[in-house]
């Protein structure tokens, strides 16, 4: 048997009373989905946000110390220059082997640290890793012919290009100006 509704005083509900209690109920219904829903997408915004702030924390985290490294980068270059200019018989003393060794820690930090040099000689000429600052004549084009300052990359990042000169071939047009042709 169903239970007739019942005003505060204990009275069966008018129709008026019935529709406008419906009405009400109906308008809570719709009140609590809205709720729902701006909760709901309240909760995906917030986890949008959390996968956001941790993706530039981690990108932070790989790259805070480029600042720093940017100071050390040119140890690598003073390293190479002064090996260079060694003699050939006093490149086996211990001071010189000394060196090597410190060059050699050197290296280790930039490996452990993710950073690493960038090829370049015998190499294609890359414009992304490699900022050619003189052209010479040679056999191919674009293959890099000397290093003038080391490149690297950090986490894959190039931060630092390397300086090269790159080999142009003589064009044909320069060649036939030497050459007369014969008719």
């Amino acid at each position: 048997m169903k239970k007739d509704k019942k005003n505060k005083k204990g009275e069966a509900l008018s129709d008026s009373e019935r529709s406008g209690e419906l009405y009400r109920r109906a308008d809570l219904e719709k009140k609590c989905a809205e709720y729902l829903d701006g909760w709901k997408r309240s909760q995906a915004e917030m986890q949008n946000l959390q996968k956001s702030t941790e993706k530039q924390m981690s990108e932070f985290r790989k790259y805070a110390c480029e600042d720093m490294l940017m100071q050390i980068l040119p140890l690598v270059d003073y390293f190479k220059h002064a090996f260079n200019a060694v003699p050939e018989d006093e490149r086996e003393s211990d001071w010189i082997q000394g060196m090597k060794h410190i060059q050699d820690y050197l290296y280790k930090f930039l490996e452990d640290n993710n950073i690493e040099e960038i090829k370049t000689v015998g190499e294609k000429f890359d414009p992304e890793l490699h900022e050619a600052i003189k052209e010479e004549k040679g056999e191919k084009d674009n293959i890099i012919i000397k290093e003038t300052q080391s490149g690297f990359r950090l986490n894959g990042k190039v931060v630092q290009p390397a300086k090269v000169i790159i080999s142009r071939r003589p064009s044909e047009a320069s060649a036939k100006d030497g050459i007369k042709e014969k008719k």
